[in-house]
Formats: C-alpha cells, sequence, structure tokens
C-alpha cells in the first residue's frame, strides 16, 4: 500500500535543472516558511539503510507562501550511470505541526544518457 503520492521523474545524464513542486494539501496550496525538505536517490526501492544513497538534495523555498519548493543536482550528483534509481521527499515542518516528518512524494527517478558531453 502507497502511503504518499508517487511521480516518477526522467531526466538526461548531467542535466543541472532544478525540479520544482508545490506542496498542497486537500488540493490547496500550504505556506512552508521556514520548513525543511530533502530529495534523497538511492538504487533500492525500500533501502535498509542510507549507506548506498546516491546523492540527498536539500529543498529550496522558491515562493514559501505557495509552499513551492525546487531541488537541483549538482553537476556531480547528475552525473550517473544511465538507470532507474528510487527517490523520495520527506517534509520536515516548523510552526504548526512542529517536528513533523511527512514523506510527501516518491517514485522511480531515472537518468538517461544523453548526447552531448
Amino acid at each position: 500500500m502507497s502511503c504518499n503520492a508517487t511521480l516518477d521523474l526522467c531526466r538526461k545524464r548531467g542535466d543541472t535543472f532544478a525540479d520544482v513542486f508545490q506542496v498542497k494539501i486537500n488540493g490547496v496550496a500550504v505556506n512552508v516558511t521556514g520548513d525543511t525538505f530533502l530529495l534523497t536517490v538511492d538504487p533500492e526501492p525500500e533501502p535498509a539503510t542510507a549507506a548506498n544513497n546516491l546523492f540527498q538534495l536539500v529543498g529550496i523555498l522558491v515562493t514559501p507562501a505557495s509552499g513551492i519548493i525546487s531541488f537541483a543536482p549538482s553537476a556531480l550528483q547528475a552525473d550517473q550511470t544511465p538507470d532507474t534509481y528510487f527517490y523520495d521527499i520527506e517534509w520536515t515542518r516548523t510552526g504548526s505541526g512542529a517536528g513533523e516528518v511527512i514523506t510527501i512524494l516518491s517514485g522511480a527517478y531515472a537518468f538517461n544518457q544523453d548526447i552531448t558531453k
């Protein structure tokens, strides 16, 4: 059973553009000012430990009052062997709900081979 939203992501190897998301509860944007977000990529869909994580990105609060966050890998993080990996995004709340950790999104995270080097 899945307990959170699922969205598969795909990028070309080496691309460093940001993935941008909006946090909503019951269709309403959530003010995430002061909150933190982590996107973690791993080769396994259900890893027992963090030992094999490929990388972890700290979310940037783009427009926090509207719940808009982004995650942009560095050139090194984006230089992965083409394959399908797995990710999730954890939200750590402050203010109302302070201290809560919520996995808000997960799915496949694919790197496809690019042509331009």
